[in-house]
């Protein structure tokens, strides 16, 4: 675990709601995602009819926490939608961009050379 105190829960769920906002657009597909505590863990639950995927999120800061809620929200979209989401716009580039947190910002970067593409777009405050 990272030594850092979790982010705001409040502001892990706008994250969250933002990004889920963005799958839809880049998608079409809509899914339920919410942020809460069990037994003091912070987790996320995303849903798309019956089927759900969860993950824990790790201690850490606002970035570091915008960044790992867009890495595993594209787990869940692999597993969920079986797709790849946001894909890297770089036309011969046919893969999804990475989550990295860069110099405390949240990035969307390009794997194959690490290029940053562009901010991970959440609430300003956040990242």
């Amino acid at each position: 675990m990272i030594s850092s105190p979790i982010a705001d829960l409040e502001l892990g769920q706008r994250v969250l709601q933002e990004l889920v906002r963005q799958i839809h657009s880049d998608t079409g597909e809509l899914l339920d995602a919410s942020l809460t505590q069990r037994q003091g863990e912070p987790r996320v639950l995303v849903k798309r009819g019956e089927e759900a995927f969860g993950f824990a999120l790790r201690d850490q800061s606002n970035a570091a926490m915008t960044t790992d809620i867009a890495d595993r929200l594209q787990d869940a979209v692999v597993d969920l939608l079986w797709t790849g989401w946001p894909m890297c716009p770089q036309g011969h580039h046919n893969h999804p961009l990475q989550a990295r947190t860069v110099h405390h910002r949240a990035y969307w970067t390009c794997p194959a050379d690490g290029d940053i593409v562009r901010a991970i777009q959440a609430p300003k405050d956040l990242i």
